[in-house]
């Protein structure tokens, strides 16, 4: 739908645009031939023309093509286009919010909601009568994983939609209720499948059992594995017997260990002093 709208817009203006001048023009914006030539000169143009011109599609489309965020300027019959709706959404998401009152009364707006929580999962939030959607909240959470953070606690507790989401996006993780986070069964699970999770989970960093499975599947998460386990001689013998080459250069000893431990906390003590002297 996209492609032909702004196919019928472009070859419209350009009929128009090539049979007029703008300095024959009387009156600029109350032509749609003088409301296009505004429009090519700058689409905010949009909101100083006339109700008529306001509504007029090729107009309106020009001008959302330009700059999407000009939708909210159209008049309100345009607004309650479909296809004008559907292409200012895909531009630019937050127009969903910019609807005609009637397209939002309609069965097509659900649709056009999923349009803009494809495209921008977050806003979710301005959409509390989906946030018990199941729909929608796949949709929302697949483009942006925060967009969990909105949504209605029973899919943060939801064992499935978690793994579901956590498996392809790391972070659905953040938002995940904490029962599911403390479950180890759980998190070997999410681990097994996308072991890049393990670096957002700090709890389970210093986990030997968990981070074997995470290397087992990509032997370079080991990076994000604590120091204790890096340090660990029964898994420097995993990494050996199971010639995991990738997580090697993230193996330590125990000399490299306290050195480490020992920088970390003089620079901790380094930043509480700063802190007082500050005060």
């Amino acid at each position: 739908m996209k492609g032909k709208v702004l196919l019928y817009a472009s070859e419209i203006m350009q009929g128009d645009l090539k049979s007029v001048s703008f300095s024959k023009l009387r009156r600029p914006t109350h032509t749609k031939k003088g409301a296009l030539l505004l429009i090519q000169q700058n689409p905010d143009n949009l909101k100083r023309l006339t109700p008529r011109l306001k509504n007029n599609k090729t107009v309106v489309l020009s001008s959302i093509d330009k700059n999407p965020r000009t939708f909210k300027y159209a008049g309100e019959k345009a607004k309650n286009e479909l296809d004008v709706a559907s292409f200012a959404v895909e531009r630019y998401p937050q127009n969903v919010k910019e609807v005609g009152n009637k397209l939002r009364a309609s069965k097509d707006y659900r649709d056009l909601v999923k349009l803009a929580l494809s495209k921008n999962g977050k806003l979710l939030k301005d959409f509390p009568e989906y946030q018990n959607d199941e729909e929608m909240v796949d949709i929302a959470v697949t483009n942006n994983s925060s967009a969990l953070e909105f949504a209605n606690e029973r899919f943060k507790k939801n064992p499935s939609f978690i793994y579901k989401h956590a498996s392809e996006r790391s972070f659905t993780l953040l938002n995940a209720d904490k029962s599911l986070i403390k479950n180890r069964n759980f998190i070997k699970k999410v681990v097994s499948e996308n072991p890049v999770t393990l670096n957002i989970l700090p709890m389970y960093q210093n986990d030997i059992e968990i981070v074997e499975i995470a290397i087992l599947s990509e032997p370079t998460v080991l990076k994000f594995a604590g120091l204790e386990a890096r340090a660990n001689k029964a898994l420097r013998e995993f990494v050996v017997s199971h010639d995991l080459e990738g997580a090697m250069p993230y193996l330590i000893s125990k000399e490299e260990l306290e050195r480490l431990k020992n920088k970390r906390k003089d620079k901790k003590i380094n930043s509480e002093k700063e802190e007082t002297e500050k005060e």
